[in-house]
């Protein structure tokens, strides 16, 4: 049992011993109140309504003391209840409390823990909070850049941008995410994608703006390299000379017409319509044929 646990049931049963020495017509129940307060930072998800339960028990049985058998006058009754809706009051307020503090336990878990940038700046732009996202994304510490402006992470030409989009938050505005360009302590270019969202208080005003940053630069780096291999394979297929349509051939020559109409041998105008380069030699049968016709010329002479 934890030292909590103890302090709380301590208290109960000294409230108990105080109510039995006390007259019935005192309300020294409410006196439970102080236990069931103890339950605030209690882990026990039901402490609350135990230790109220168990309170209110106790009210009603120090109501008909075994010394005695007569019945509560009115006052003494009005008392008990007053402690019974005493206790009940709190119960209810100290759970209602222990829920809010475990969703907002949760969120800022949430934010600490989260691998993205998560800060939040007044609406001129000064940093309120800041995550360990954003101090692994931009190398600075909570503790170096807290009150500084957010602009001192962005290049100046993109200063004005920054101004823009947390003028459109004042008004209420949602932004979507948006491209732009940090630069971190360590002088390295990030490039990230950028959601920011009004924090909106009790009275429906704006009081400061919720920033979450993605980094993306090694995204945008593959995109820029897809984009630059696809722009060199375009060029080549642009620079690549084909040879289509009818072709006229001189059927006895083998001499082609270009489109000035010359007749130019078959080697010329395949070297000017394309990238082919020729080497001149004998196929077997032409090898065959010109050595019987060097033979033949030898034997005449």
């Amino acid at each position: 049992m934890s030292s909590l646990n103890l302090i709380t049931l301590l208290i109960t049963a000294l409230v108990f011993g105080l109510d039995l020495l006390t007259p019935s017509g005192v309300a020294v129940g409410v006196l439970y109140v102080a236990a069931v307060l103890t339950t605030v930072r209690s882990i026990r998800p039901a402490a609350t309504w135990q230790i109220a339960t168990l309170s209110s028990v106790l009210v009603i049985a120090e109501s008909f003391p075994l010394s005695t058998v007569s019945l509560l006058t009115p006052y003494a009754l009005a008392n008990r209840a007053l402690a019974l809706i005493t206790i009940w009051v709190t119960a209810i307020l100290v759970r209602n409390y222990r829920q809010r503090t475990a969703e907002t336990a949760r969120l800022a878990a949430l934010v600490t823990s989260s691998d993205d940038a998560i800060l939040s700046t007044t609406l001129d732009g000064r940093i309120e909070t800041w995550n360990a996202g954003a101090e692994h994304l931009c190398a600075y510490q909570a503790t170096e850049i807290m009150g500084q402006p957010l602009s001192m992470l962005l290049p100046e030409d993109r200063q004005q941008e920054l101004a823009d989009m947390l003028t459109r938050v004042k008004n209420g505005e949602h932004i979507q995410p948006v491209e732009t360009v940090w630069t971190t302590k360590d002088n390295r270019v990030r490039r990230v994608s950028l959601t920011i969202s009004p924090i909106i208080d009790d009275r429906g005003m704006t009081v400061s703006a919720s920033t979450i940053v993605q980094d993306i630069t090694q995204q945008k780096e593959a995109e820029d390299e897809r984009s630059r291999l696809l722009a060199e394979l375009q060029d080549a297929l642009a620079n690549v000379k084909r040879l289509e349509g009818l072709l006229s051939v001189c059927a006895s020559c083998k001499k082609i017409r270009d489109g000035q109409g010359e007749w130019v041998p078959i080697e010329v105008y395949i070297s000017e319509h394309s990238d082919a380069v020729f080497s001149h030699g004998y196929c077997p049968l032409c090898a065959q044929s010109f050595q019987h016709k060097l033979e033949a010329t030898r034997r005449n002479h």
